[in-house]
């Protein structure tokens, strides 16, 4: 995934409707071009996101909550989206990773190193396919484990560089 994108969706850098919106649409742009189709599914969510928060600029008080609520369910799709976009990648990564040590020495430092960085990879896809999966189902408590599965992933590739 493009490092523009994942800036991105980290949110807005200011609090307020306005910093809100040009988030929103720096991050539809983003999307929207980005070459790859699983990134450019976000932007249509994110569109009608756009339309809402400009909306909630001139709504009255009254009609704020439920249409906060209706921007609420649009960026956790567009989370969901982005984690799924991840996954695909993380998945082709995997896949040249176990392809390549497919090709080396059984036994070999070389083909143990490419072991386990098939199975680090595996972990991350495990730990983020839960993620996605909790995400979908409405079962948030699986979010909260993914910080401590891609921090054993981090160990493990920091031990590989060495």
């Amino acid at each position: 995934m493009d490092s523009v994108v994942i800036d991105l969706l980290k949110g807005p850098t200011g609090e307020g409707g306005a910093a809100r919106i040009a988030w929103l649409k720096k991050t539809h742009y983003a999307v929207a071009s980005a070459g790859q189709s699983s990134v450019a599914q976000m932007a249509e969510p994110l569109r009608q996101a756009i339309e809402i928060a400009e909306k909630l600029e001139k709504a009255p008080d009254t009609e704020k909550p439920g249409a906060e609520t209706v921007l609420l369910g649009l960026m956790v799709k567009v989370q969901g989206l982005a984690l799924h976009s991840y996954l695909e990648e993380l998945n082709k990564m995997r896949n040249a990773v176990a392809a390549e040590a497919a090709k080396l020495k059984a036994g070999s430092p070389e083909r143990k190193k490419a072991d386990t960085l098939q199975r680090a990879y595996e972990q991350a896809l495990d730990g983020l396919a839960r993620a996605y999966n909790g995400m979908r189902s409405g079962n948030f408590e699986e979010m909260k484990a993914i910080g401590p599965t891609m921090e054993q992933v981090r160990k493990v590739a920091d031990d590989l560089r060495k």
